[in-house]
């Protein structure tokens, strides 16, 4: 790639207060595609520490958008 994607616009998952333990902070590791055009696509859950807050995340991660990566000066997957 000429250049790697950078994030435009991120939103924060909402996980429900009553699937969050109180004074922890939950972690969700997701894996994504970034296409043509800079949107998520084929997100995917690598690691979870609550599996119930995996949809919420999934959700919010949809949401981003990235500069779209180039080769050869053309926008590519």
């Amino acid at each position: 790639l000429d250049t790697m994607p950078k994030a435009l616009h991120t939103v924060a998952p909402q996980f429900p207060a009553e699937l969050v333990a109180p004074g922890t902070k939950p972690t969700v590791l997701l894996r994504f595609f970034i296409d043509e055009q800079g949107r998520v696509r084929i997100p995917m859950v690598q690691d979870s520490d609550n599996p119930d807050l995996s949809i919420y995340a999934v959700e919010a991660v949809r949401q981003w958008r990235f500069s779209p990566p180039t080769r050869g000066g053309k926008p590519r997957r």
